[in-house]
């Protein structure tokens, strides 16, 4: 196992996350949209991250393990959405966040600089064959800033 989540209505901030024991935010019956979207707001603030859980949608106001209205369902993902085309969240599955931000947290930069270009390569010791997941690296050189998706232990090479 790589991680696992709990259902503590907890902001995970990069650098301090228990792997074991990540924070969520579980959908419930009772929960207004406004809870949602002030919950996304602060983990935004906060420059953190959350797993947004939803067991049961219902058109039914009835209670079932976690259920949650479908109406506020969709409020919830129309806010996500907008938040995302405005580049301030990034929505994805619990794997994929958990493979970009464990190679984040443990993979250093080796840059070699020639008369050209840069040689820019990922060093990643986690497992290979589990840790595959390309990381975006921002280059700034006189020119230029530039943005490329680099995969573990890959080299990329950009112009100065």
């Amino acid at each position: 196992y790589i991680a696992n989540r709990n259902g503590n209505d907890k902001i995970n901030i990069p650098g301090e996350i228990d792997w074991f024991n990540i924070g969520t935010f579980t959908a419930m019956l009772n929960r207004t949209s406004e809870e949602y979207t002030n919950n996304i707001d602060e983990i935004i603030k906060n420059e953190g991250w959350s797993v947004q859980v939803n067991h049961w949608i219902t058109k039914k106001e009835e209670d079932k393990f976690h259920s949650q209205s479908f109406s506020t369902f969709v409020d919830e993902c129309n806010y996500l959405k907008e938040k995302a085309r405005a580049n301030e969240v990034w929505v994805a599955s619990l794997n994929e966040a958990t493979l970009y931000l464990q190679e984040a947290e443990k993979s250093t930069l080796e840059i070699k600089e020639t008369d050209k270009e840069y040689e820019i390569t990922l060093v990643c010791p986690l497992d290979k064959d589990i840790y595959n997941y390309p990381l975006t690296v921002e280059v700034k050189t006189e020119n230029a800033l530039t943005c490329v998706d680099i995969l573990p232990n890959q080299t990329v090479k950009i112009g100065k």
